[in-house]
């Protein structure tokens, strides 16, 4: 006579309200057991394990002792099977079954024993503190020490919780001090360096299977006004590329994880190869993209130059050199006027507007008054005609997209031919002459963009390959002089940017 079982209630966060028999004994008929299995797989089917398990460390340890307690349960099937097929010579189809479901459980069981050795180190971290966690890194004593030098600092970053710490390594920090961005260093200027410091901690955790071929412009905890000028705090841009984690930052800057995923209370420490530049004011970094032509352009109005690098939350489209020198007959008549009208057309304020957040057919204002629209076709992003050359450059309020034509305010319908490798310039009857206009008095590059060890400038999206050369006139072979250092960026509004920005060209 089958005896019936009184049940228990078990309850548990990571899976569903399930329940389970008392333990079976070696007098339980085989119906009984194939009931309880029968439970187990119905009731409770085992989760697979997590990506990472610092974040679900309670849970993951409650499906462990949970999945202990019935591997023992388990066990009674097994040996009742046992002793039925001993007893009766046979094993019926419900037997098979029951046999089956046994099978199944101790693997869903291995599978977690094995997360579980494989994951002790990680858990055993995981509960370490960011100061330990440093200090045990043999790769990482020169950041240690240079972290010591400001107690506060590390006792906020300590104390922090849901960050990600992009760690130089000792390497990594060594050509940076040999290099002449570390002068701030050598000064002790202490508002710098903690800008520095600050721009390595991510706003939030991000283990290296989170960052996709997508790029992702991820918030740092640099958000001093005096460095940086972007609602939200000055980003980093996160892609996977090559099976590397690879971070961009300003001048294009680029930076490998060489060790991901070492947790900690308050989040995940990867190991980097590079220093992070904090990005530069608008003025550098096109001088250090090579753009010159534009360099020069925006010197003719003082006015549009100090605005530019100060206003917050700002998107440039900057031409190329070849862009200007495309239109160079209409430009050497241009009036200042009119010159400030054409730079404010490729300017958008109050949106920073990364390459993963463009979409097609968006229609945006401009600080000139009309708008521009974006065509995405396949992986070329364009802006009205002109096609985005490298897309991503963090400037320290906003982000620049190169681009290789000069966008005219009077042609707003001007649109891409795709299929062209090349477009026609947006002013009808402009010419090319022999010099790129602007550039006369235009001093050379002194820091150089792109670098880091994954390789030459270009960002990860935007319809950019990565890797891609920069600007015609680029300084690639320059040699950076502060490149790793953060650069005050001063406080402007944009009421009065681009005065007279109502006059246009009538080409």
């Amino acid at each position: 006579m089958e005896q019936s079982l009184p049940r228990r209630r078990v309850t548990f966060s990571h899976v569903k309200i399930f329940e389970i028999p008392p333990s079976s004994t070696e007098e339980s008929s085989i119906r009984e057991c194939s009931s309880h299995v029968e439970d187990l797989r119905n009731g409770f089917d085992p989760p697979e394990p997590p990506e990472s398990i610092r974040s679900h460390q309670t849970d993951f340890q409650e499906v462990l002792d949970l999945l202990q307690t019935e591997e023992e349960k388990v066990d009674d099937e097994a040996v009742a099977i046992q002793m039925y097929s001993e007893e009766f010579g046979t094993i019926d189809e419900e037997v098979e079954d029951t046999k089956k479901r046994v099978a199944e459980f101790y693997a869903a069981i291995n599978r977690w024993k094995k997360v579980r050795i494989e994951n002790e180190t990680q858990m055993d971290v995981g509960n370490s503190s960011l100061t330990s966690v440093l200090s045990s890194a043999a790769d990482l004593s020169n950041l240690t020490s240079f972290v010591s030098q400001f107690p506060q600092l590390l006792t906020t970053l300590s104390s922090a919780n849901n960050i990600t710490i992009l760690a130089p390594s000792n390497e990594a920090f060594g050509k940076f001090l040999q290099s002449p961005a570390a002068s701030a260093v050598a000064a002790n200027d202490s508002n710098a360096i903690q800008a520095l410091l600050s721009y390595h901690v991510l706003n939030g955790t991000y283990p290296a299977a989170s960052v996709k071929e997508t790029p992702a412009f991820i918030p740092t905890l640099l958000n001093n006004p005096a460095y940086a000028n972007v609602t939200g705090g000055q980003v980093v841009e996160a892609i996977a590329q090559d099976d590397s984690v690879v971070f961009f930052s300003g001048l294009l800057s680029n930076s490998t994880v060489t060790k991901a995923d070492t947790n900690f209370t308050g989040g995940v420490v990867h190991i980097i190869d590079t220093v992070l530049t904090p990005p530069q004011n608008v003025s550098t970094t096109a001088q250090a993209a090579g753009l010159t032509a534009l360099v020069g352009a925006v010197s003719k109005n003082p006015q549009i130059a100090s605005t530019l690098d100060t206003t917050p939350d700002l998107t440039v489209f900057a031409p190329n050199n070849e862009a200007f020198q495309s239109i160079a007959s209409i430009l050497q008549n241009i009036t200042t006027q009119q010159l400030s009208a054409v730079l404010g057309y490729h300017v958008i304020n109050g949106t920073v507007a990364y390459s993963s957040t463009l979409t097609n057919g968006t229609s945006v204002p401009t600080l000139a008054g009309p708008n521009v629209t974006i065509t995405i076709s396949d992986d070329d992003v364009f802006v009205n005609s002109a096609k985005v050359v490298i897309p991503d450059v963090l400037v320290a309020n906003g982000v620049v997209h190169v681009i290789d034509g000069v966008l005219n305010p009077n042609a707003t319908a001007a649109a891409p031919n795709p299929e062209a490798e090349t477009q026609s310039a947006a002013f009808p009857g402009a010419s090319s002459l022999a010099t790129v206009p602007f550039t006369s008095g235009v001093p050379a590059p002194t820091v150089a963009i792109g670098g880091g060890a994954g390789g030459a400038a270009g960002g990860g999206g935007g319809g950019q390959e990565t890797g891609a050369p920069p600007a015609t006139g680029s300084a690639a072979g320059a040699t950076p002089t502060n490149a790793a250092m953060p650069m005050r960026t001063g406080a402007m509004g944009a009421a009065a940017l681009f005065a007279g920005a109502g006059v246009w060209l009538n080409v």
